[in-house]
């Protein structure tokens, strides 16, 4: 059997690449779960992104190397994630292990390794979920505030804000309980940080707010994502690559996903832009 992986370091393009699964390991890996890989001199831990039981195509299985052993037979990224790490690694022309890493960083896998995975439940993602089409949510006579977005909050959701300063302003006038969130915040220490990467895994709670950074959390377990928009806040990631978030919602959108909602008192001409493809706009 061979699998396709995505790289957590050494890669040079935006490409998944092919191993040999020895029959030994065919009872414990999975879609998605994490394996060793030998790249040079090293063992490199990458995840597997699909299994294939032929010969792939254009592949010379003399040329195929074997992994050396599965690491974790629990599934750390959801469908939508591995489909969305080589989407935004082709389009920014970002190696594809730098993406990878974003949504699943090497402090998470050493933690959770030492722990042998068990902080995670073991729960069988399913790639059939699919949500609704984007939303942007224009306020024309008011700035956005908890009362008002509020008003438009499913039971279940991701609200992702600009900056700590927005997420503090909120948390002071918004009716939501923080012991019913999970709240992240950029000084949030390390083991704070992987707590919150686990508990939004876990789906323990129905609620996780912080910034930008939650975009690449799993979020398979919230029903919508609120994008807290506005033309005067940065909408970049400068380290180590640029990655303009309103593309990434794009892309996420794109794989049919995740039901994403822009709400903007003064959208960008970037959110703007994504009216023109499936966002819907709405005044509030």
């Amino acid at each position: 059997m061979y699998i396709h992986v995505i790289p957590l370091e050494h890669s040079l393009d935006t490409d998944i690449l092919t191993y040999l699964c020895p029959k030994v390991f065919y009872e414990f890996i999975h879609q998605w779960s994490l394996v060793e890989i030998p790249i040079g001199n090293h063992l490199c831990h990458w995840i597997v992104a699909n299994l294939e039981v032929g010969i792939p195509e254009n592949i010379n299985p003399e040329n195929i190397r074997s992994i050396v052993q599965v690491i974790s037979s629990i599934p750390l990224l959801s469908p939508y994630q591995i489909a969305t790490i080589p989407a935004i690694a082709k389009h920014f022309l970002i190696p594809i292990h730098k993406i990878a890493n974003l949504f699943l960083p090497k402090s998470h896998i050493s933690s959770l390794e030492k722990k042998n995975f068990l902080p995670l439940k073991n729960i069988e993602p399913s790639d059939t979920q699919k949500w609704a089409k984007g939303k942007l949510y224009f306020s024309s006579k008011s700035i956005i505030t908890a009362p008002l977005l509020e008003k438009i909050l499913t039971p279940s959701f991701a609200l992702i804000f600009p900056d700590d300063i927005f997420l503090d302003a909120f948390l002071k006038e918004t009716t939501i309980k923080a012991d019913d969130s999970i709240i992240v915040r950029w000084n949030s220490t390390p083991t704070k940080k992987t707590k919150a990467w686990i508990d939004a895994y876990n789906g323990e709670k129905k609620i996780i707010l912080w910034t930008r950074k939650i975009l690449y959390y799993n979020l398979a377990a919230f029903d919508t994502l609120y994008y807290i928009e506005d033309a005067f806040y940065k909408t970049t990631f400068q380290y180590p690559n640029t990655l303009w978030h309103l593309d990434i919602l794009d892309i996420l959108l794109s794989q049919g996903n995740k039901n994403i909602s822009i709400v903007s008192s003064v959208p960008s001409s970037h959110a703007f832009s994504l009216i023109k493809k499936d966002f819907a706009l709405i005044n509030i």
